[in-house]
């Protein structure tokens, strides 16, 4: 009785969300038909029964298991009732196809309506035939072939004037399958690609506004449109319209101006001209994904979110705060494939419905923070003032938690508002938890993640991700979502009670308690998996190396060694590409890599004959630059910087170089003839649909390739190059579209290629023959195999997943007997509670109306100026305490940075001491400064012996430079003037000046090459040196007195004897043109530096002018040479150590030896020896300290002097 009235509410429920009724048509065989269609949602659906009719195909309708089964010959296709997941069954197959829809099955009428776009391919497959998708409602059925792209011809161009700007309406008799938009010189250009002018294709020009003339004309399938313009300022938007037979460009009026704006109703988005095309559908991206947030939420926005576009790195990501202000940082481009790490479907919505839980969560206060906000704003931790972190707890507490606690609602709902893309129902998830219970891994505590796995895991940060995920699906599982959200919105009766005691309020439980259960949970369920994989054989595999090199690059086979060569990047090591033997299993190294990505490492490809490695830098930031290296002599040339090119592939006959651009959020493929001079770009994907991971048989005829559609769909394809070589329209046949498939290779003879996929939610490796096109699974594995590379006829080189990262394996190229599928965690929400369905997203053009968005203005930055910060604080001035106030003024971009403190001393601990203090710091694009300090405060000198705060009047005025960024390597140059007047003493008031009035002149230039490994916990490689010059100026006694120094400095960092050893050599030297008249020109030595209370830099004994062991600045001198040597120890890291929300994160400790030889009055040479140990520590999960100590004894002119201290550094630097 309960089952049947669980039916007939879902009937009910389905027939009110059915909003519209409707007919699909089919192209099939010359002939037309209509069958029944439905909208649920916006999402279109089709009837199954009335398809299998139309193509004679056989089903059985099994009404009470809620499954239908469409038949061809022996195959059948699976849909089940409420299900996104269809399953198809392949004759003389073992092993089953697992489809994910875009939504459920539902029924109506005693039929079964499937969503339309997601069941194209699993029919294909059945029916063995290509469908197209014309329009929402109408699909053509070909015979299986090459995708022959759609051919459209244009039939006209019309112009007209509006209000706002231009409209150039271009008219197709069928759907425009690609274009492309870009400025040219005094024109703008459209490409319509596969197309061809129809007859007289354009209107005469009638009001033609910004449009001059149109040329147009038919080149090798693709239509080419220059429009010339009369105003050089102008501004273009263009759409397809919803049929998609018709291109709108929008011309508008634009002002000359770096950055750009437009409003919506809940955004503010701030963009570079160049991403203007993108601008409309991100900010209908972000409202459709926000308006259900607000309501699951009950949430206002206390202000319009911001919106910055950024287009500085190759891999696409996104990043917010809510404080001072909510502001949401997106890059543009793709997003870094591999392993389905990150699900997503299209991507800049997938993105939105991330990263706006984070700011609906985050900005959610209660009554209390709302009555601190109205009067501070939303005050950021500063730490040149920390009074400002109890203004910050106080207005802004729900961002302090745990990193994990941060990501698991957004990492839940991501997955629900995409249909089921995301890393709630993701299959690198299961293969991470499966994989720690086989071997044995205990579960960490949730403290444990911030302390230690987050630190020196592979994963790093993400790691949040997968535990955050896991844990908020089981308490769902539990609990329900409708109490699990409330976890994560704030209790009008809650006095900031923090995250874990607010967990026992809601749920009845501690934390500590859950996640042990939790952890057993997990446990069992993946014991389940377990036990079903392992109904079945096993492939066998052969180690060839224990080693586990963490995350890995594509690998090649080259056959004259017998080597595999690769790169790697794993814990402890620095990016490397090694030459592999497979008889060995030993490996030497070619060459460093820098800047890997998280997952990817690095894009590479491998020349056989020629020996060359290719790989690329600047994975992780920036844009990429192609490298290759010779495979045996080493030696590497920079083919092409800055060319923002990945994906690479190269063939061994034509040694052609194939890769995938990103630029302005498209994927464009691009290639190179040898000797590689230029890269041709022959392809523009749409935006959303994303090409990687090339792979190029031999011969270079033929490109294998993953697809990801904007559907979700990820393919892997077989691409004819001639055709793109030529501009002809690409043709290309999907191989494969179940289970992620990825890393595509070839077999040495082109008649086989080879990839990895999910197909039963566990990574195995496929094989398909290019002969007659036919499917194989040949691998059965427990954890996950990856990348898989031919070695021989009957083996294949993989690589096999692991807790520390991928390990080598040789497997057979045989047939695997059979593939049971596991069931996914996330599976069962779904099973447990179907409103989930509900929570898909509409599509964001059909959503959002854009007509109500505010016309684009130019951004300025001081019309954009906001109080970020307005607080009281009480500080120091040397003995004094001084109460004031301090302010944060800037605008989003920070083009403009105020900050000014200004206060009273009115206690008379010194009356003859100043009474009114002020600072002001102002920077101009972070590039230009000015700073005005009179009798300036110092928050530190409350508690410090050795005051800061200065008597007199300081004013600067500096200037920023970077003349490389090009990470690790960067080069920057600072220069700063400064005039000081009344003043007595400087460097902590222990130094006397022999004048008061005086100027400064320095700048410094900083060449930093620097890098570190996973677990660290500072620099551990390369060299950093410091060129700088100071130049003196006073006026005594009518004359001008002049003094110049100079002085350079030499850091080498490198790795030894274990893991994170780091052994830091520093030389260093300066000269010092002597005036007696400017005694403070000179240099001075001494001292640890480091104050009881701090804020400047930990270890301040590797600074210039620190000797640890005699007194602070003790030893002026005019010249000379120092030479320090330091060993800094791996870092102690702790798991459990902890107090409410304070914990010891790590200990670092060195030891170190310093000589110094100079011209001093004390003497010529100086030695010492010390050690340092520093305690760091975490509060509410965001903010950080250290407690620091340390000893050093010093020896010179046959005297000895000790030296310790005790020091606590307030906030992070």
């Amino acid at each position: 009785m309960k089952f049947k009235l669980t039916v007939i509410f879902f009937l009910f429920f389905s027939y009110y969300n059915f909003c519209q009724s409707n007919s699909l048509e089919i192209n099939y065989l010359d002939k037309t038909f209509l069958i029944p269609a439905e909208k649920i949602n916006e999402n279109f659906y089709f009837s199954l029964n009335d398809f299998a009719d139309v193509m004679e195909l056989s089903y059985n309708f099994i009404y009470e298991s809620g499954k239908i089964e469409l038949r061809v010959e022996q195959n059948k296709l699976i849909f089940t009732s409420r299900n996104p997941f269809a399953v198809f069954q392949k004759i003389g197959e073992p092993l089953p196809v697992i489809y994910q829809l875009q939504t459920s099955v539902v029924i109506k009428n005693n039929k079964f309506f499937a969503p339309l776009n997601s069941s194209i391919y699993p029919l294909s497959e059945l029916i063995n035939c290509f469908i197209t998708s014309i329009s929402e409602n109408r699909i053509r059925i070909l015979p299986r072939r090459f995708d022959p792209g759609l051919t459209s011809k244009i039939e006209s161009v019309h112009i007209d004037e509006i209000n706002t700007g231009t409209v150039i309406k271009i008219r197709a008799d069928n759907k425009i399958p690609l274009f492309s938009i870009f400025y040219g010189t005094g024109s703008l250009n459209v490409i319509v690609r596969n197309s061809e002018l129809k007859g007289s294709f354009y209107s005469k020009l009638i009001n033609p506004g910004f449009v001059d003339s149109i040329q147009a004309y038919t080149r090798e399938s693709n239509v080419f449109f220059a429009f010339k313009l009369n105003s050089e300022e102008t501004t273009a938007q263009i759409e397809r319209s919803q049929d998609s037979t018709e291109l709108l460009i929008t011309i508008y009026p634009r002002e000359e101006s770096n950055w750009y704006e437009m409003e919506s109703e809940h955004f503010r988005i701030i963009y570079r001209e160049a991403h203007s095309s993108l601008v409309r559908h991100i900010l209908s991206s972000a409202e459709n994904s926000l308006k259900p947030l607000m309501i699951l939420f009950n949430y206002t926005p206390s202000e319009k979110i911001v919106i910055n576009t950024y287009d500085v790195s190759d891999y696409g990501f996104g990043a917010t705060t809510t404080v001072p202000q909510n502001f949401l940082r997106l890059e543009i481009e793709p997003l870094e494939p591999g392993y389905e790490v990150v699900p997503y479907n299209e991507r800049f919505q997938w993105l939105m419905s991330h990263e706006l839980v984070h700011i609906t969560v985050n900005d959610h206060s209660n009554d209390i923070e709302d009555f601190f906000r109205s009067i501070f704003s939303k005050v950021p931790p500063e730490q040149i003032q920390p009074v400002s972190v109890l203004f910050s707890l106080l207005t802004n507490y729900s961002r302090y938690t745990s990193r994990w606690h941060q990501e698991a609602p957004a990492v839940f709902i991501e997955t629900w508002f995409s249909g089921g893309y995301g890393r709630t129902l993701g299959s690198f998830d299961e293969m991470y938890f499966r994989t720690m219970m086989i071997d044995s891994i205990d579960f960490p505590t949730h403290l444990e993640l911030e302390t230690i796995l987050s630190h020196k895991s592979i994963f790093l940060e993400n790691i949040f991700y997968l535990y955050g995920t896991r844990f908020i699906t089981y308490l769902t599982l539990k609990y329900g979502k409708e109490k699990m959200l409330q976890w994560f919105k704030p209790d009008e009766g809650d006095f900031y009670s923090g995250f874990i005691n607010k967990f026992e309020n809601v749920f009845g439980e501690e934390l500590e308690n859950a996640w042990e259960n939790f952890s057993k949970y997990e446990k069992d369920f993946q014991q389940s998996n377990i036990n079903i994989l392992n109904s079945v054989e096993f492939t066998p595999k052969r180690n060839i190396s224990d080693e586990s090199f963490g995350w890995v690059t594509q690998p090649y086979f080259d056959k004259d060694s017998k080597n595999i060569l690769f790169g790697y990047h794993r814990t402890g090591e620095l990016a490397k590409i090694v030459r592999f033997d497979l008889n060995t299993g030993n490996y030497i190294e070619l060459t460093s890599m820098p800047s890997p990505s998280m997952i990817q490492v690095s894009s590479t490809a491998y020349d056989s004959k020629n020996k060359l490695f290719f790989f690329t830098t600047n994975n992780n930031q920036l844009y990429r630059d192609i490298w290759v290296v010779d495979a045996y002599s080493g030696k590497k040339t920079l083919l092409f910087e800055d060319c923002r090119t990945g994906s690479l592939t190269v063939s061994s006959q034509t040694h052609e170089l194939w890769g995938v651009q990103h630029d302005g959020g498209r994927a464009t493929l691009v290639y190179s003839q040898f000797p590689y001079e230029f890269l041709n770009a022959v392809y523009p994907f749409d935006i959303g649909d994303e090409i990687q991971q090339l792979s190029s048989n031999s011969n270079g005829k033929y490109l294998a390739a993953v697809l990801h559609k904007s559907t979700g769909q990820q393919s892997i394809i077989l691409i004819e190059t001639e055709s793109l070589k030529n501009s002809l329209p690409v043709k290309y046949r999907i191989i494969s579209s179940v289970g992620s498939p990825e890393n595509p290779s070839w077999s040495s003879d082109d008649n086989f290629i080879f990839w990895n996929a999910y197909n039963n939610g566990v990574s195995n490796i496929y094989r398909l023959d290019i002969n007659n096109f036919e499917v194989t699974a040949i691998s059965h594995t427990l954890k996950g195999f990856f990348r898989p590379i031919a070695v021989s006829r009957d083996s294949l080189f993989v690589f096999e997943f692991g807790m520390e990262g991928f390990i080598p394996k040789i497997i057979p190229n045989l047939k695997a007997k059979k593939l049971p599928a596991i069931q996914y965690l996330g599976q069962k929400i779904l099973n447990l509670d179907e409103s989930l369905f509900n929570w898909v997203l509409k599509p964001a053009n059909k959503k959002t109306e854009q007509n109500n968005f505010r016309a684009e203005e130019s951004y300025n930055g001081l019309q954009n100026l906001k109080i970020q910060s307005f607080i009281p604080v009480i500080t120091g001035f040397q003995k004094q305490k001084v109460l004031g106030f301090f302010t944060h003024i800037s605008d989003p971009l920070l083009e403009h940075d105020l900050s000014i403190e200004a206060g009273y001393s009115p206690f008379n601990e010194v009356p003859a001491g100043p009474k009114f203090h002020f600072r002001l710091k102002y920077d101009y694009l972070q590039k230009f400064g000015l700073g005005i300090d009179q009798n300036a405060t110092d928050f530190y000198d409350l508690f410090n012996s050795r005051k800061r705060g200065m008597i007199g009047t300081k004013l600067r005025t500096s200037y920023t430079f970077f003349w490389l960024y090009d990470n690790p390597l960067k080069i920057k140059h600072h220069t700063e003037v400064a005039y000081y007047t009344n003043v007595e003493f400087i460097n902590d008031n222990l130094v006397r000046v022999s004048e008061p009035d005086f100027s400064v002149f320095q700048t410094n230039l900083n060449i930093k090459d620097i890098r570190r490994t996973i677990g660290s916990s500072d620099y551990e490689s390369g060299n950093e040196f410091n060129f700088t010059i100071l130049g003196f100026h006073t006026y005594l006694n009518s004359l001008n007195e002049f003094a110049v120094e100079g002085h350079a400095e030499w850091d080498r960092y490198f790795l030894w004897l274990f893991d994170h050893n780091v052994f830091h050599f520093k030389l260093a030297g300066g000269y010092h043109y002597v005036n007696e008249k400017i005694f403070q020109a000179r240099y001075f030595f001494g001292g640890f530096g480091n104050r009881e209370v701090e804020n400047t830099s930990v270890r301040q004994f590797r600074s210039l002018y620190r000797f640890p062991g005699v007194p602070m600045y003790s030893i002026p001198a005019e010249r000379f040479v120092k030479l320090m040597f330091e060993n800094a120890f791996p870092p102690i890291r702790f798991g459990n150590i902890s107090l409410g929300q304070h914990y010891l994160n790590h200990i670092d400790f060195s030891i170190y030896a310093q000589g110094l030889v100079a011209r001093t009055p004390v003497a010529d040479t100086f030695v010492s020896l010390g050690a340092q140990i520093d305690f760091l520590f975490k509060h509410w999960f965001n903010l950080e300290t250290t407690f620091s100590a340390g000893i050093a004894k010093a020896w010179f002119s046959n005297s000895s002097e000790w030296e310790w201290f005790l020091s606590y550094k307030l906030l992070k630097n």
